[in-house]
């Protein structure tokens, strides 16, 4: 989630539904919850300073705690 510059009806429509029932997603829907476009970027960060080789796929609450590990007052 996060504003952009141009317009895209359907995923305005797509997001609103998501926010709006993210209750809902449970169990293996969890992943596809909305995460908003900072937490995302603070997952990249803390993600890239684990300097970790390899491909790495992380899904809604693997991001959210990476988000908190850097803005966290003392990282690990």
């Amino acid at each position: 989630m996060g504003s952009r510059s141009e317009q895209r009806p359907g995923e305005g429509i797509g997001l609103a539904l998501a926010k709006g029932l993210q209750f809902a997603f449970i169990s293996g829907l969890r992943k596809y919850r909305p995460i908003s476009a900072s937490t995302v970027a603070a997952a990249m960060i803390a993600a890239v300073k684990r300097a970790e080789p390899g491909h790495h796929t992380y899904l809604f609450d693997d991001m959210q705690a990476l988000a908190k590990q850097l803005t966290s007052p003392n990282p690990q």
